[in-house]
């Protein structure tokens, strides 16, 4: 049930003794100086200026107060103007006053200050258990719990957006690392140049006659080939370097490789790297990778590469006729 109270003073603070009090409910629409309408509830104040009406149903009400010729209303208005407010619990209805929102405070502890922002249009305040979407919030050293989810959060084995504005779950960058975990890169060149008594193949040879390259040297001359490349962007660590090649005849091959490289607008020989010479058994038509990682000594990516291969045929140690070189193949992660 509801109670109504009140003081009725003078405007010297005396109070008004006998002033009749009539209350009615805003759907009477009582007339604002006559006394047409049926009040709900009346009462007279007392000498202490003080009036009170109680049991009254839960509603919306008009008081109006008459002393002599004068009458005072005290109605149910839609708008309020304040310079301050204090109340312990504030109180919002909707346009229907079906509902009412009661807004407390938690504990109050000391006095403080709740600063809104300045707003530059119309917005909606944010709540804690209310599912709202932000715009243009920084957040400082947020804790997120249980799990994220959004436009910029991506599932994604592949990592195929390769955005640099959104992350990756936990799932997709394992998946990525797995499946990518020891895989390698790989450059292939061929000679496109020779020395010496090397000649470059015009047609195929071998066994089979599909493979192409440099045929070099002979049992009783050196001969050279030479071949070049650019190490790629994505290069980290050299994992393979061998040079292909393809003797004619079988026996002992006595050869050397020779590097230089650099980087653009550095010394053309600004890194030189070799193997010395060395003697290896070797079988007639059947495809040898000699091993050249020693030679890249400090080879980066992005640099560019020259590669001397020597066949050492005036070494007696070399018993072989003919040997073709076909191509330097380099692996990388």
């Amino acid at each position: 049930m509801v109670q109504l109270a009140h003081f009725l003073y003078t405007n010297l603070g005396v109070a008004i003794s006998g002033a009749d009090v009539a209350v009615f409910t805003v759907a009477t629409g009582a007339d604002e100086t006559t006394s047409s309408g049926s009040a709900t509830a009346t009462t007279t104040t007392d000498s202490a200026g003080f009036w009170q009406v109680t049991g009254l149903a839960e509603g919306i009400y008009d008081i109006r107060i008459t002393f002599g010729t004068s009458i005072r209303w005290r109605r149910y208005n839609t708008e309020l103007s304040l310079l301050q407010l204090e109340t312990a619990t504030l109180k919002i209805r909707n346009p229907a006053d079906t509902f009412v929102y009661d807004i407390l405070p938690a504990a109050i502890i000391a006095n403080r200050t709740l600063t809104l922002p300045l707003l530059t249009g119309t917005d909606t305040m944010a709540v804690l258990a209310l599912a709202q979407t932000f715009t243009n919030k920084t957040l400082t050293s947020p804790v997120i719990n249980t799990a994220i989810s959004g436009t910029a959060f991506l599932d994604e084995d592949d990592m195929n957006s390769d955005s640099n504005t959104q992350v990756a779950s936990q799932q997709s960058i394992k998946k990525y690392v797995d499946d990518n975990a020891g895989r390698t890169s790989a450059v292939w060149v061929q000679p496109h140049a020779i020395g010496q008594t090397a000649t470059l193949s015009v047609g195929a040879f071998g066994d089979d006659a599909r493979y192409s390259g440099a045929s070099v040297g002979s049992a009783s001359a050196i001969g050279q080939a030479f071949m070049a490349t650019v190490i790629p962007t994505d290069f980290t660590t050299l994992t393979k370097a061998v040079l292909l090649v393809l003797p004619v005849e079988s026996g002992n091959l006595v050869w050397r490789p020779i590097t230089a490289f650099g980087a653009d607008q550095e010394q053309s020989d600004a890194n030189t790297d070799n193997i010395a010479e060395a003697t290896i058994g070797v079988i007639a038509d059947r495809l040898e990778a000699l091993d050249v990682a020693a030679a890249f000594t400090g080879i980066a990516a992005g640099d560019y590469l020259g590669l001397q291969f020597n066949r050492e045929g005036d070494d007696a140690a070399d018993t072989i006729t003919t040997l073709h070189v076909i191509g330097l193949l380099l692996e990388y992660t």
